[in-house]
């Protein structure tokens, strides 16, 4: 009896790891498809469905921390992005009607 427990466990670990493969290609054939759609259509932002999905996409609870860490490292470079392009735009301000701006 322990002998076809034992067997019967293995089959359900070997059946659980191929549906994880399984999944594992499905993943992998989307984020290729999604790259040639870029490629091919140019910009990322055309359609909810063609944009480049991120790991946090397919493993919500798995990536949690990573995609916070992400949005927050964009929410920061963001930032910085738009202070300069405000700076810029004072400078150029500054020189067009106040004169140089020192």
């Amino acid at each position: 009896m322990e002998i076809s427990d034992l067997i019967e466990s293995h089959e359900r670990v070997e059946i659980r790891k191929q549906k994880q493969v399984a999944v594992n290609n499905q993943i992998l054939s989307d984020q290729i498809m999604r790259g040639i759609n870029l490629i091919i259509n140019g910009s990322e932002k055309t359609n909810e469905d063609t944009q480049f999905k991120q790991l946090w996409d397919y493993y919500p609870d798995l990536f949690e921390d990573e995609k916070k860490q992400y949005y927050m490292e964009k929410q920061e470079s963001e930032f910085e992005v738009f202070k300069n392009r405000r700076k810029r735009f004072a400078s150029q301000y500054n020189k067009k009607y106040k004169g140089d701006g020192d």
